[in-house]
C-alpha cells in the first residue's frame, strides 16, 4: 500500500488547480502593496525609520494571517465529512486515521502555506534599507511558520471532535485566542499580585503570541532575563504535533453515530427542552412568531443562541469590573477603551456573518430550501423571515456594544479626537451590521462552507474599505505640491467613513438583488448545471430524432 495515499492525491490535485498559483501571486502582490504604501508615505523618511516600519507592519500582518487562516481552513474539514456521511466511506478501505487527517491537512493548508511563503521575500526588503538584522528576520519567519502550524492543528483537532460547523469554528477560535493571548494575560495578572516577582514562563512559553513578541531585536535583546523565544518555538511545535496525533486517534472513533441508551436519551431530551423552554412558553412563542412569518419561527426556535451572546458580553463586563477594582488608574486608558471596543466589534461582525451564512446554505445542502420554494411562500417572505431572526438575535447585543462605545467616549471626553473616532466607529459599525446579514445570506448560498461564506463577507465589508482608503491616501500624499500637513485628521476620518459607507452600501444592494432575483436558481445548483445570471450556461441538449421509416 502506498504511504499516505491521500496526501499524494491532494498534492497532485492541487498542482492542477489555478487558485494554487493565484494564491501565491495574490499574497505576494498584497505584501508588495503594503510595503509600497509604507515606502511612499512622506512621513517615513530615512533608512532607520522606513526599514523597521515596513518590517514590523509586515510581521504583525503575517502573524495575524498565520493565526487565523489555519483555523478558518481546517475547522470544518472533518466535521463537514461527518455531517454528509462520507467520512465513514473512507474507513471502509484500508485507510487509517492518520491517512485521513494528514490528507485533509495537506488539502486545506497548502494554499495557506503558499500565501505565507510568498510574503517572506517582501519581508526581506527592509534588510536592504537597514535597521533590520538577518537574525531578526529568521526569528520572525520561524515564529510565523510555527504559528500557522499551530493554527492548523487546533482547527483539525476541533473538527475531529465536532460535528456542527459553528461549534468547531467557535471552539477553535477560542482555543487559539486563549493560548495566544489568554495565557500571557493570566501570567501577567498573577505576577502583578506579587511585587518584585518576575512572570512565570509557564504562562508565556506555550503562546505563539509570546514567540512573535520576542522575535524582534528590541524585545529579544532588551528582555534577556525573560527571553524564552526558542523554548517557545519548540513548545508550540510539540503542542501542535500532539493535537494532530490526538486528531488521528479520535477520528476513527467519532465519525459514526453511536446508539444512545435510555439515560443518555433522557439527558439529551432534557437539554433540548431546556433550550426550548416550558411547553406553554414554546406554544405561545411558536404561535406568536408563526403569525408574523413561518421562516421567522423556524430560524428562531433555538432559545440558547441568545444566551451565548449575552454570556460573551457579560465576560467583558466582569473583566472591566475586575480591572477597575485592581488597577483603578491604569485601567482607564484610551488604549483599553479602543481594544475592548475593537474586540467586541470584530467578534460581533464575524458572529453575524457566521450565523447568516448558514441559514440558507445548510437548507440548500440538505434540500430543505427547494421544498420551501415549492410552497406558497414567496422568496421575499423567506428572506424577510431570516433577516427578522437575525435582528431578534443580535439587536440587543449590538445596542449594548454601541452603548459601551458611548460610555468610553464620555469617559475620555477631554480628548476630542477620541470622541470623533467613537462617533465614526459607531456609524460604520451599524452600517456594516445592516449589510452583513443579506450579504452573508447570499454568500452562504453560493459557498461550499459556512466558514468560507462568513470570511468572504467580513473581508468585503471590513478589509476592502481599508485597502481602498490606503490607496487613496497614497494618491493624495503624492499629488504635486502636497505636504505632510495637507490632510488633516478630521479629513482622514471623514474620508475613511465615506469610503466605508459607499462600499458597504454597494455590497448591500448587490446582495439584496441577488437574493431576490437569483435565489431560486441558486437553490437548484446541486441538481442542475444552471447558473445564475451573468454566468455561462450550458448549451441545451437537442431532442432525440424521430426513428426513420422503414424502407
Amino acid at each position: 500500500m502506498t504511504f499516505l495515499p491521500i496526501v499524494g492525491r491532494e498534492l497532485r490535485v492541487a498542482s492542477r488547480q489555478r487558485h494554487t498559483y493565484w494564491t501565491r501571486i495574490g499574497a505576494g502582490l498584497g505584501g508588495i502593496g503594503i510595503g509600497g504604501w509604507i515606502l511612499l508615505m512622506p512621513w517615513f523618511r530615512g533608512p532607520q525609520i522606513v526599514g523597521p516600519a515596513l518590517f514590523v507592519s509586515l510581521s504583525v500582518l503575517t502573524f495575524a494571517y498565520a493565526l487565523l487562516v489555519g483555523v478558518l481552513k481546517t475547522a470544518d474539514c472533518l466535521s463537514e465529512e461527518k455531517r454528509e456521511g462520507t467520512l465513514g466511506l473512507l474507513f471502509l478501505t484500508d485507510l487509517k486515521g492518520y491517512d485521513i487527517v494528514l490528507g485533509k491537512l495537506t488539502a486545506t493548508s497548502l494554499n495557506a502555506f503558499y500565501g505565507l511563503l510568498a510574503i517572506f521575500p517582501v519581508m526581506a526588503i527592509p534588510l536592504l534599507a537597514g535597521g533590520v538584522s538577518g537574525k531578526e528576520l529568521t526569528r520572525v519567519i520561524a515564529s510565523s511558520l510555527v504559528t500557522l502550524f499551530f493554527s492548523l492543528s487546533v482547527g483539525m483537532f476541533c473538527s475531529a471532535i465536532s460535528r456542527d460547523d459553528r461549534r468547531a469554528i467557535v471552539l477553535s477560535l477560542l482555543m487559539v485566542l486563549f493560548v495566544t493571548a489568554g495565557l500571557p494575560a493570566i501570567g501577567g495578572a498573577v505576577a502583578s499580585r506579587v511585587p518584585g516577582h518576575s512572570p512565570n514562563p509557564v504562562f508565556f512559553v506555550p503562546s505563539p503570541g509570546y514567540a512573535c513578541f520576542m522575535a524582534f531585536d528590541g524585545t529579544f535583546n532588551g528582555l534577556s532575563k525573560f527571553n524564552f523565544f526558542w523554548e517557545s518555538i519548540v513548545t508550540v511545535h510539540v503542542v501542535s504535533w500532539l493535537l494532530l496525533i490526538t486528531s488521528c486517534v479520535v477520528v476513527p472513533r467519532t465519525w459514526q453515530d453511536k446508539a444512545a441508551n435510555s439515560e443518555k436519551l433522557k439527558r439529551r431530551q432534557k437539554l433540548q427542552r431546556s433550550g426550548l423552554g416550558r411547553l406553554e412558553a414554546v406554544h405561545d412563542f411558536r404561535t406568536r412568531l408563526l403569525e408574523v412569518n413561518p421562516i421567522y419561527w423556524l430560524s428562531s426556535r433555538d432559545r440558547l443562541k441568545p444566551l451565548f451572546l449575552w454570556v460573551f458580553l457579560l465576560l467583558g463586563v466582569i473583566l472591566w469590573i475586575w480591572g477597575l477594582a485592581i488597577y483603578p488608574q491604569d485601567w482607564k486608558r484610551t488604549e483599553n477603551y479602543f481594544m475592548t471596543a475593537f474586540v467586541y466589534i470584530i467578534v460581533l461582525k464575524y458572529w453575524i456573518a457566521l450565523e447568516a451564512g448558514r441559514l440558507l446554505g445548510i437548507d440548500r445542502k440538505i434540500g430543505a430550501l427547494e421544498l420551501l420554494l415549492s410552497t406558497p411562500l414567496s422568496v421575499k417572505r423567506i428572506i424577510q423571515g431570516h433577516l427578522m431572526a437575525l435582528v431578534r438575535l443580535f439587536a440587543g447585543p449590538v445596542l449594548v456594544v454601541v452603548g459601551g462605545i458611548v460610555i468610553f467616549a464620555v469617559a475620555a471626553k477631554d480628548e476630542s479626537g477620541w470622541v470623533r473616532t467613537c462617533t465614526v466607529g459607531i456609524i460604520s459599525f451599524v452600517a456594516d451590521i445592516l449589510v452583513l446579514g443579506p450579504l452573508a445570506l447570499w454568500l452562504g448560498m453560493v459557498s461550499k462552507s459556512t466558514g468560507r461564506a462568513a470570511a468572504s463577507a467580513v473581508v468585503r465589508v471590513m478589509v476592502l474599505p481599508w485597502m481602498v482608503f490606503a490607496a487613496l491616501i497614497v494618491l493624495l500624499e503624492l499629488r504635486p505640491g502636497s505636504a505632510r500637513s495637507s490632510i488633516s485628521e478630521v479629513t482622514i476620518i471623514h474620508l475613511w467613513l465615506g469610503i466605508s459607507l459607499v462600499l458597504t452600501a454597494g455590497f448591500g444592494i448587490w446582495a439584496w438583488r441577488k437574493l431576490h432575483g437569483d435565489l431560486r436558481v441558486a437553490a437548484t445548483r446541486q441538481y442542475s448545471r444552471i447558473r445564475v445570471r451573468g454566468e455561462e450556461k450550458p448549451q441545451p441538449v437537442p431532442p432525440p430524432l424521430e426513428p426513420a421509416a422503414a424502407k
